[in-house]
């Protein structure tokens, strides 16, 4: 990578840990700026943050823009085209981090635990899975304890959860495959970072490492296998289906032996963006469904019908704000309805004004945060489940809606495609496109009769998708890919 005059848009955590890495490596930074005035003229090592306004006039630039968030990545490239009109070659955050770890020689810098010169031991193969950032409440945790539990029933290789130093909800069958690594969140893809988790994973080769998130733990894999060979095998599972999601895993690919997706449209994408379609493979994660749909549904037009949503109460990929306009838009067409929010997030209490201001207490609730196991009891009291997200991978979410009878009226994300059948099971919308979620919840009202009929549908789609034993299977196909052994085709 010959970059001749860098200048880093973020002085953040991401952004600091950029400028310590590069400082290590006697690389120059050209300037580092950032849009918080608070932060000028404070300085990170011996560089001073200044105002992005000293980009004004220059002809050209290499620009790193460090910010985590794409809403916020957006906005930034929209003002240096408009405001400051400089031409500028966009510089990968994370295809700058893998460049800079190829010129630090980590192990002169890490402090490995293991004095052995081959810590590689015979027996079985380790299959550990990344959760180094915590072991929380959440699909992609849920899974992962779930699939972990199954690999120890079956017992053929030895499965460990590496996670931080949390205090987590853990199955009692599990204690005892937990690797805890001291990482700290707010030092991505630090020394530190690397080497613990580095020092951690290399007590368990051989092994095959699953991620599911472009972080540390991918770029550490990386790293071991650069030193250990064949002794470990990296698999990134993609959780996401936006432009951001897929361009990080594009950018971190030398990190990766073999791809695993939670929808059919992920991998389609991946592929369009030049993956190999032999190293990448649709996952369909199996949800919990009760036996019988043993439930009612409100088909009497005298009841409400009964609105869900699960997940974070978030403007930024979930779009809260297009769910008060939903609501506004039901207020106007006079459906009789009932809608609880079950989760958390930093919109709350503008939708809890929302509910206030417009009188809707006795016919909106926000529940907070409910704990997985009460997550069917939920659903199972819902006619419908609505989600207005920009993306999604597969959202667990919907999926635990349709396992339990509930009726999905959602917009089209990745993997929506893969459960729903448009008219049969559920309905699709236009991303943004909240008036046409308000026809469809209208039309149910309308026409209650088909609320048990839409609802057995999507619960036996999802009846038919549920074995953990399948799963199971799925992932001996993939260790067999990725250690050189026979498999089926995708």
């Amino acid at each position: 990578m010959n970059l001749k005059n860098l200048v880093l848009y973020g002085a953040g955590n991401r952004g600091k840990m950029l400028i310590q890495l590069m400082d290590l490596c006697n690389l120059p930074i050209t300037a580092v700026v950032d849009s918080n005035t608070s932060l000028w003229g404070q300085k990170i090592g011996n560089h001073i943050i200044e105002s992005p306004d000293i980009l004004r006039g220059r002809e050209k630039a290499d620009i790193c823009i460090t910010a985590v968030s794409s809403l916020a990545i957006g906005e930034i490239k929209k003002r240096l085209k408009g405001e400051y009109k400089i031409e500028f070659n966009d510089v990968s955050y994370l295809e700058l981090i893998m460049a800079l770890y190829e010129k630090i020689d980590i192990d002169s810098l890490r402090h490995s635990q293991h004095l052995s010169a081959n810590p590689i031991k015979a027996g079985k193969v380790s299959v550990i899975f990344d959760c180094a950032y915590g072991l929380v409440l959440g699909g992609v945790e849920e899974w992962t304890k779930g699939i972990c539990s199954e690999f120890l029933r079956q017992g053929e290789y030895t499965p460990y959860i590496l996670t931080n130093y949390g205090d987590y909800s853990i199955p009692d069958e599990l204690t005892n495959n937990i690797l805890r690594v001291d990482v700290d969140k707010d030092a991505p893809f630090s020394i530190h970072n690397i080497s613990q988790i580095m020092n951690c994973i290399e007590a368990y080769l051989p092994c095959i490492l699953v991620t599911s998130k472009p972080e540390d733990a991918l770029l550490a894999g990386k790293l071991l296998r650069k030193k250990y060979g064949d002794a470990i095998k990296v698999i990134s599972g993609i959780r996401g289906g936006s432009d951001e999601i897929y361009q990080n895993y594009i950018d971190m690919r030398f990190c990766t032996d073999l791809y695993t997706c939670v929808s059919s449209d992920i991998r389609k994408n991946m592929i369009l963006r030049g993956t190999d379609p032999g190293k990448i493979f649709t996952m369909i994660c199996p949800i919990t469904c009760p036996d019988e749909l043993l439930r009612d549904y409100a088909e009497d037009s005298d009841r409400p019908i009964r609105l869900g949503y699960a997940g974070r109460l978030t403007v930024e990929q979930k779009r809260m704000d297009l769910m008060i306009r939903l609501i506004s838009d039901l207020e106007d067409r006079n459906v009789n309805y009932d809608l609880e929010f079950a989760g958390e997030g930093d919109y709350a209490p503008v939708l809890q004004d929302f509910i206030i201001q417009n009188n809707c207490q006795n016919k909106i609730r926000l529940i907070g945060k409910i704990e997985n196991n009460r997550i069917p009891q939920f659903w199972q009291t819902k006619d419908i489940c609505i989600n207005l997200a920009d993306y999604e991978g597969r959202s667990r979410s919907i999926a635990e809606s349709m396992a339990n009878g509930a009726i999905p009226v959602v917009t089209a994300t990745s993997g929506v495609n893969d459960d729903i059948v448009d008219g049969e099971n559920g309905y699709i919308v236009e991303i943004g496109d909240y008036k046409a979620v308000a026809d469809h919840v209208s039309h149910l009202d309308r026409n209650r009769d088909k609320l048990p009929q839409m609802g057995k549908a999507a619960y036996s789609e999802l009846k038919a998708k549920s074995s953990m034993e399948d799963h199971y299977r799925f992932w001996q196909n993939m260790i067999a890919i990725v250690t050189g052994g026979a498999a089926n085709a995708d």
